[in-house]
């Protein structure tokens, strides 16, 4: 089963509105101003179609940018050829043609950047869902797979999962290193790969464990296709023999509750596997019963090594655990109220070879001891005084959920299963009864170890992987923001070439909301959202836009329908900043008192965001020079803003203007300082 990533998205119905309406805008103009030229019509057509090239660029990547670039060539030469049939002359296209390259340039720029990101995503939602040894599914992705076809086998569909496990596979690791053990693995994953049909699926479970998952596939079939595996596995020709593997198999049963369970029948038929002498598989029926193929092998031999005479000391039966960098450098804290117990303990850990083992008669002193200096695995006796086990559990809490996995084995006699049952809700990993055999201990301690040191592999893996995510996701909110930023110089590029208004503006307008008293994501959503406030100008014709004298009524009338359009562009979009661009496309030219336009909203009926940049706009407009006025001294802006107040412009945003200007915060923003 190969690990895929999520395809990129298609384009949305809401972009497509948006081209729509972007290639609709001149034909509007035309039809609704009648003294609009031909040949300025076509200019408008080419202008508005670097609309729909963004947006197509934005979510087709570089696929995108060819369709919208070619579009946009055909278009162009459409107008050309309808203007020369009609015997119209030609408009200057060198403006045109400059502003086309410039777009060109950011298109294409935009589409690589796109792709390239893409990329990124892709191969980290891989790798998130990957192990990277053998390249099959972690354990997270099979359980998602497993989730599913266990939800599928509620519906009547069959399903049987498969745990097997490379036998005796730390003692290869120790002996032969970890570079025979994943050479082992990658041999043991591909063949378990091999032959898997639709919908079935491996992945690693942990360690040398790997889970199969067969969605309609029955108890007995699974069984006989596990014990192919092995076989196909004992006869691998590798330098480290013997090899051999032993699982457990289980089918769907009506009374599981979820898909833990049924991956806990199976690994119960695993351990009975292991323990029948591994090199075996196991299934578990649905009465509990368990039973092997026909054809089932002799026990594995074990790996060859000394014999250990039977009259050898207990300590000699747990050999030496290896201390470079492995189990042996763990720390240990034993904390048992019997001094004999502890020393006992004590011996016994450092014959193993642990070289690090704290030994306390009291929970509390233990407790310190631990906070202060960490520890790696515990060794608990539940019946102490003056705190007994469960009292230590209780105060390792904290520690317990910090630290994710810290393994407690509890020492006890009790016999009773609700004593169990509580230590393990309580943070208990596992038991070991008394008297201890210490050969068991130290099994059961290097498991816990192993599970630890795997556990915080993961967890450091995941703090590089959300590390990684997060540098991409600031990648693209810079693209993101560098797109806006185009398009805002895109509608003001024919009244300022440079863009500068639209970052005054948006600076200005995010100073005011600061100054205000606003909170601190809505003045960041207006420094980014207020330089679009004009971009339904790019739906008005030069002739108008660029006019040097007075305007008449009707071009009045359509210069106030950029209020409109600009709304009608940025419509449909879930992005908190486009949303916010809407609102003050079509509301930064209302008045407090009424009179403005588009739809005479009055006082605080007008969105807030709007009646900021209404002032930071006219404040802008008014300190700066434009084709057809001088730029007006500071002090007489601040007189005319302020008579404003009340009656154009909100009263509220005026004051903190004011404030602003006493406090000489307005003098960056100013051409000509008065």
């Amino acid at each position: 089963m190969t690990v895929e990533s999520s395809p990129r998205p298609r384009l949305p119905r809401s972009a497509v509105v948006t081209c729509a309406v972007a290639l609709a805008a001149p034909i509007a103009a035309w039809l609704a101003t009648p003294s609009i030229g031909v040949a300025d019509v076509g200019f408008l057509f080419w202008m508005t179609s670097l609309i729909p090239a963004f947006v197509l660029t934005y979510h087709l990547g570089r696929r995108g940018a060819v369709l919208a670039l070619v579009a946009g060539t055909l278009v162009l030469a459409a107008g050309a050829a309808v203007l020369a049939v009609r015997g119209v002359a030609l408009p200057d296209w060198r403006l045109a043609l400059g502003l086309v390259a410039v777009f060109v340039g950011v298109t294409v720029g935009v589409a690589v950047l796109s792709e390239r990101l893409e990329a990124l995503r892709r191969n980290t939602e891989r790798q998130a869902l990957t192990d990277p040894l053998t390249g099959l599914p972690n354990r997270r992705h099979t359980q998602i797979v497993l989730q599913v076809a266990f939800d599928a086998a509620r519906r009547g569909l069959p399903l049987s999962v498969c745990l097997v496990d490379i036998d005796r596979f730390r003692w290869l690791n120790d002996q032969h290193g970890y570079a025979a053990g994943d050479r082992v693995l990658k041999v043991f994953s591909s063949i378990l790969s091999d032959g898997l049909g639709e919908g079935e699926a491996v992945g690693r479970w942990g360690g040398g464990e790997f889970l199969v998952v067969l969605p309609g596939v029955t108890l007995d079939d699974a069984t006989r296709r596990m014990e192919a595996v092995r076989a196909a596995f004992g006869a691998v020709d590798l330098p480290w023999r013997p090899l051999s593997a032993s699982g457990g198999v289980a089918g769907w049963v009506p009374d599981l509750q979820g898909a833990d369970g049924l991956v806990a029948r199976a690994a119960e038929a695993l351990e009975h596997a292991k323990t029948d002498g591994r090199n075996r598989i196991e299934a578990l029926r649905v009465d509990g019963a368990l039973s092997a193929p026909e054809s089932a092998p002799p026990s594995s031999p074990a790996p060859p090594g000394p014999a250990t005479p039977p009259s050898a000391e207990v300590a000699a039966a747990a050999p030496p655990v290896a201390t470079a960098g492995g189990a042996g450098s763990a720390r240990i804290v034993v904390i048992d109220d019997e001094a004999a117990n502890l020393r006992a303990f004590g011996r016994g850990l450092a014959a193993m070879g642990f070289a690090d083992v704290q030994l306390f008669q009291d929970g509390g002193t233990a407790l310190a001891a631990i906070e202060s200096s960490g520890v790696d695995l515990i060794l608990l006796d539940l019946q102490m005084e003056p705190i007994d086990g469960f009292g230590v559990l209780e105060r390792l809490k904290p520690l317990l959920a910090r630290e994710g996995y810290l393994p407690v084995i509890i020492l006890t006699g009790e016999r009773d299963p609700k004593v169990k049952e509580r230590a393990l809700r309580m943070g208990a990993r596992d038991f070991v009864n008394k008297p201890v055999d210490l050969t068991e201990l130290r099994a059961r301690i290097l498991n816990l170890l192993e599970t630890r040191r795997l556990h915080r592999e993961v967890r450091d893996s995941a703090h590089q992987l959300e590390d990684r995510v997060r540098e991409r996701t600031q990648e693209l909110e810079q693209a993101r923001a560098e797109i806006l930023s185009r398009l805002a110089r895109a509608a003001e590029y024919r009244d300022d070439a440079t863009g500068a208004h639209q970052q005054r503006v948006g600076d200005l307008a995010a100073l005011l909301a600061a100054r205000m008293g606003l909170d601190e994501e809505l003045v960041d959503v207006l420094r980014q959202a207020a330089p679009l406030h004009d971009i339904g100008k790019i739906g008005i014709p030069d002739s108008i836009l660029r006019k040097p004298g007075p305007l008449t009524p009707a071009e009045y009338a359509f210069m106030k329908q950029h209020t409109r359009l600009g709304a009608e562009l940025l419509a449909g979009s879930r992005n908190t900043i486009l949303e916010a661009a809407r609102v003050i496309a079509a509301s930064h030219h209302e008045r407090w008192d009424g009179s403005g336009y588009p739809a005479g909203l009055v006082g605080r009926a007008i969105p807030v965001e709007g009646r900021i940049v209404a002032v930071a706009d006219a404040f802008d407009s008014l300190t700066h020079r434009r084709s057809y006025k001088a730029a007006v001294p500071l002090a007489d802006t601040m007189g005319r803003l302020l008579r404003d107040a009340g009656t154009a412009l909100d009263p509220a945003v005026t004051d903190a203007l004011e404030v602003l200007y006493r406090e000489g915060a307005l003098d960056p923003f100013v051409e000509d300082a008065g």
